[in-house]
């Protein structure tokens, strides 16, 4: 009787680890893989010549022609940032699959799939359906004719902020050529100049890093806006004009919380935030302190 119970408690334990070697055989290869399956593992960002990226409010498309990003916003091509659009593509050649959670179509509708939708076009066409977020930077997301929904992070940068434009108004475009400032602020004018690599400030020696900070707020400097047309009234007077080089900006106030911008040899206006502009009205003592 002793005999017949250790023979069935030995053979429960071959059963039971039996069990366990095949559910570990069927599962673990797509427990391993989870999180590091590419979504695109054949894309191509170089092959890539059009993306459409579609939201509730519309399509937007941008193109690429002769080696640079456009994108059409109300009937006009303007340059797109080439920076962001690089980004976008390159999150998606990287973009790894993360938790399946339903395989079954009936169900994509409650994970919000097919709201919005970004498609690739090119060599190969690559469309990628997103739907509810699961966290601040996860979605449920589906690919192409596949019906399996996962998650997917790192994709906030393609959706927002939704003006794909080239925004920066280009007064500087390399920080270590810059030899030249003239600011013209409040009936005053400050003029910065390089001579080796000492900066001076109507002849007095600067303070090297409150010079590279301010020309770094040049570079960086971005619109939430651009017109075609001039929306400069005659009205308005020149409240700071930035020369840097040989390029000049100047800039009026439209009201408290913006200023409208042009630049020489642009036939484009800019609408920049006044907190961005009043951070760019320097005078002398602002570079020796």
């Amino acid at each position: 009787m002793e005999k017949n119970t250790q023979r069935l408690r030995l053979l429960i334990i071959i059963v039971f680890f039996l069990a366990a070697a095949v559910f570990l055989k069927n599962k673990l290869p797509s427990l391993t893989n989870v999180g590091s399956q590419l979504a695109f593992p054949k894309l191509n960002q170089d092959t890539i010549t059009a993306i459409d990226i579609r939201e509730t409010a519309g399509t937007v498309t941008i193109n690429k022609r002769n080696n640079q990003w456009f994108v059409n916003k109300n009937g006009v091509d303007y340059p797109a940032d080439g920076d962001r659009i690089n980004s976008i593509l390159d999150n998606l050649r990287t973009l790894k699959k993360g938790e399946a959670v339903s395989t079954n179509k009936k169900n994509q509708a409650g994970f919000g799939i097919g709201r919005q939708e970004i498609t690739l076009h090119g060599k190969n066409n690559y469309t990628l359906y997103l739907g509810d977020t699961t966290s601040s930077d996860q979605y449920y997301v589906r690919i192409g004719k596949n019906n399996t929904v996962f998650i997917a992070g790192n994709l906030d940068n393609i959706l927002a902020p939704a003006d794909y434009r080239d925004l920066s108004i280009h007064l500087v475009d390399d920080e270590n050529k810059v030899k030249n400032i003239k600011i013209d602020y409040s009936s005053k004018e400050t003029v910065l100049v390089k001579n080796n690599n000492q900066w001076k400030v109507n002849n007095t020696n600067a303070v090297k890093e409150q010079v590279d900070y301010y020309i770094n707020d040049l570079k960086t400097l971005k619109a939430t806006d651009i017109f075609l047309k001039n929306p400069i009234s005659y009205s308005m007077a020149p409240a700071l004009t930035i020369t840097a080089d040989g390029k000049t900006a100047v800039f009026f106030e439209k009201d408290k919380d913006n200023y409208y911008s042009e630049i020489s040899g642009d036939k484009k206006y800019y609408q920049i935030p006044a907190v961005y502009v009043s951070s760019l009205m320097k005078e002398q003592k602002d570079f020796t302190k």
